[in-house]
């Protein structure tokens, strides 16, 4: 920088000092830690309690069971308070459920999302949803 301004030299070197005290105290940390027993475990955007599916019942195969039967039509009519594009009540009912980019494995958000929109076209097949030339989807029979 060509100019200077007024205190800034002095932030600067706060800075560095600031820098210098965390590190050490990150030490600190890290050797309590080690000295108890216990590694360290970095926070991860993943390392949060992840929502699961439901388990497959024995002898069947690891099938994915993200909601129970007829739940999804119920969430999917609930989250339609107005007439919403498919990822828009995509994201409401998986919000509504729990599921979201930072519970679930981002092939496991992408797996529950497929599972939606393939529910969503068959409610719309059987006339539970309703589905307009506009792609706005809306609630249909009772």
């Amino acid at each position: 920088m060509s100019t200077q301004i007024p205190g800034l030299q002095a932030l600067y070197a706060r800075q560095v000092q600031l820098h210098a005290e965390l590190a050490s105290v990150n030490q600190e940390i890290i050797s309590t830690i080690i000295s108890a027993g216990n590694t360290p475990q970095p926070q991860t955007k993943g390392s949060k309690k992840a929502a699961k599916p439901a388990p497959a019942k024995k002898g069947e195969h690891a099938r994915r069971k993200w909601f129970d039967a007829g739940e999804s039509v119920a969430l999917m009519r609930k989250a339609l308070k107005k007439p919403l594009r498919g990822a828009d009540l995509i994201r409401a009912v998986l919000a509504s459920k729990g599921y979201t980019k930072d519970t679930l494995s981002e092939d496991d958000y992408k797996r529950v999302s497929l599972t939606l929109y393939q529910a969503i076209n068959y409610a719309v097949e059987k006339d539970l949803l309703k589905k307009s030339s506009t792609g706005l989807i809306s609630k249909g029979k009772a």
